[in-house]
């Protein structure tokens, strides 16, 4: 905490195996803040977040009609998710916001580890534990029931075989990767190439996620009316340095992404809160 107090700026740094697109901060600084103690030294600041992002890239890149009907309906897949466990989600995120955000959480790793090429197995068990604590059992086994999960899983399932058949694959950013280990004429990869797999399709999707956010940064570096105080992959935390014009960047910020997001079809888009 005391280094944190002494040096508030984080800095940020590239993967170092260069697997993703994704930066990470590597000081000690505001973003490895639990989230209610960075709200609070942070008032003032406006969060932004990509709304179902990574279910929304999934269900372009993979052509998942159903999810994507659903996305259209403006329906929350987390809401959708925890009522599926017979609560009642949005009084919990009026009345339980704490609960509400910790149970989120647990489900968006979730979703991001079936995205990306966690085993059924694996994902139900982690899953499973992740949710015992708030009195959920079997909760992993209940996920993969979910209508959409299971669909989502299935089309997973589907381009993990259509990438075995590949010697490459490409990242929007025009980056080849190489698909390495044995092909199997069955469709199922060794696990060397199963790697492999997982890794394009985690890169492919992360590389998605940051054109998405790319014109906020265009946007920053026209002005030094807001500046850009923490970056999170799908969302970013601004300081409104000219409150006058606040209004203005808002619709602008929101408009660029927007317009990104339709151009690739992806139905997704930035919401954000006043801190």
């Amino acid at each position: 905490m005391a280094t944190i107090r002494d040096v508030l700026k984080p800095f940020y740094k590239g993967s170092d195996g260069g697997k993703t697109v994704r930066i990470f901060p590597f000081n000690y600084s505001i973003p490895m803040l639990t989230k209610d103690l960075r709200k609070t030294l942070t008032r003032g600041w406006v969060e932004f977040d990509l709304t179902s992002c990574q279910l929304a890239i999934a269900a372009k890149m993979w052509e998942i009609e159903e999810i994507q009907e659903f996305l259209k309906s403006g329906e929350s897949i987390w809401i959708s998710l925890i009522n599926y466990y017979g609560f009642d989600a949005l009084d919990m995120k009026h009345n339980e916001t704490a609960r509400y955000d910790l149970i989120k959480e647990d489900l968006k790793d979730a979703l991001y580890s079936l995205m990306y090429g966690m085993t059924r197995k694996n994902l139900i068990a982690d899953l499973t534990e992740d949710l015992e604590r708030f009195g959920i059992e079997d909760g992993g086994k209940t996920y993969m029931t979910h209508p959409l999960i299971k669909i989502l899983y299935e089309a997973r399932e589907l381009r993990m075989k259509e990438l075995n058949d590949c010697d490459t694959a490409e990242t929007i950013f025009g980056k080849i990767i190489h698909i390495r280990g044995s092909k199997f004429s069955s469709g199922a990869p060794d696990d060397l190439r199963k790697e492999y797999i997982r890794s394009v399709i985690a890169q492919q999707a992360q590389a998605i996620e940051l054109y998405l956010m790319l014109p906020v940064l265009d946007l920053a570096k026209t002005t030094k009316d807001f500046i850009i105080t923490i970056f999170q992959h799908d969302g970013c935390s601004i300081n409104f340095t000219n409150k006058s014009k606040k209004k203005k960047w808002l619709n602008r910020i929101v408009a660029s992404v927007q317009a990104r997001a339709d151009q690739l079809g992806i139905l997704t888009g930035l919401e954000y809160v006043e801190l």
